[in-house]
């Protein structure tokens, strides 16, 4: 009994839980390893304020990449 406690404590101190956040009826949900829960407004306004870009994703606009620049043309270009 004593070693079946011990083996509990060590794997709850050693595996992470996974906590699903849920957003609010107003937010956006990025989804990801980062539940991120954003001001639905945010959504489709051209900047990507998710980390994995989600909020941008499925609009009708192109985005770029981080380390890109976007032309008047909307083609990305790499930065450098």
């Amino acid at each position: 009994m004593e070693i079946s406690l011990m083996l509990l404590l060590a794997i709850s101190l050693f595996c992470p839980v996974q906590t699903v956040k849920t957003c609010k009826p107003y937010q956006f949900s990025c989804g990801g390893q980062y539940n991120e829960c954003l001001p639905k407004m945010w959504r489709c306004d051209g900047e990507k304020d998710c980390l994995n870009g989600a909020d941008e994703k499925g609009c009708g606009f192109m985005t770029c990449d981080p380390q890109q620049l976007q032309c008047g043309n909307g083609k990305c270009i790499p930065e450098s």
